[in-house]
């Protein structure tokens, strides 16, 4: 297990079967997969993932044969393939112990077939959805139910996904435990909203780049088939017609008021007849 907060000492590994001849290695006993290289010239590499880049983009100084016990190696430092992955992709998880906070977290690693490792699942989501490189079934049966719900997957009663316009995937996951819902919706861009599906309504609701009309088809998928709620009144009663009316109140002569609708609710800005036209 790892753990921060303490004194990281690290001890050259004898006779480590898992590295090239000449290479040299090293790790701390109180962090798990701390294991650090030195190539036969002596050039330091913080991890195998890092390694085994390098040498790829430099094999004149690296036969196949030493490329290929590097890439062997991952299995001893926890890589492993997963269900949730495309082919060529790789997993491990790092307990972590914080010592300020005195409770273990899981770190989650993902190694891409370029030798990159990456720690958040939304960006290795991401990546999926723009490169079109995991069928479409297998991000969303798999990847999201394994590293984006945030709970076992033991304890996932079932589950269902909706496919909408625009590329939207809404998902509803069913839990064992207290027959709660967990509802998410998947953009095409890869972007996840867990739980906070009226955010992303919010966010369709405000950008222009939706037509009143996608809009309006959103909303009522999402409405139909998710518990959502805008802080905007209708479609016709966002923030886009911010024009000054004569106010209701008796106010001075020139002056106007400018009213926001939101939710409802009525927020009202004096604004004089001298400012009015740089609003």
């Amino acid at each position: 297990m790892g753990c921060t907060g303490t004194e990281i000492v690290y001890r050259e590994v004898e006779g480590d079967q898992t590295i090239p001849e000449g290479w040299k290695s090293a790790e701390c006993a109180n962090i798990n997969f701390s294991k650090v290289f030195w190539d036969s010239d002596m050039k330091f590499l913080s991890s195998r993932a890092e390694a085994v880049r390098m040498m790829l983009t430099d094999k004149k100084n690296y036969t196949p044969r030493e490329i290929e016990t590097m890439k062997r190696g991952l299995a001893s430092d926890g890589w492993e393939k997963h269900i949730g992955l495309p082919e060529g992709w790789m997993y491990r998880s790092v307990p972590l112990f914080i010592t300020s906070w005195e409770r273990v977290v899981t770190d989650h690693q993902f190694l891409s077939p370029e030798f990159e490792v990456i720690h958040d699942p939304g960006a290795v989501l991401k990546r999926f959805m723009v490169f079109g490189n995991f069928k479409s079934e297998s991000v969303f049966s798999k990847f999201v139910l394994n590293f984006c719900i945030g709970v076992p997957k033991d304890q996932i009663e079932s589950f269902e996904w909706i496919e909408g316009s625009h590329k939207l995937r809404l998902g509803k996951f069913f839990l064992k435990s207290d027959g709660g819902v967990i509802q998410t919706i998947l953009t095409q861009i890869g972007t996840f909203f867990k739980n906070n599906c009226n955010k992303f309504l919010d966010e369709v609701m405000a950008d222009d780049a939706y037509l009143p009309s996608e809009k309006e088809e959103i909303s009522d998928l999402l409405k139909k088939h998710l518990s959502v709620k805008t802080r905007y009144r209708s479609l016709h009663q966002e923030l886009l017609p911010k024009v000054y009316q004569p106010s209701r109140r008796i106010l001075m002569s020139g002056w106007k008021m400018k009213i926001f609708q939101w939710d409802g609710n009525q927020d009202e800005k004096l604004c004089s007849k001298a400012t009015t036209k740089g609003s």
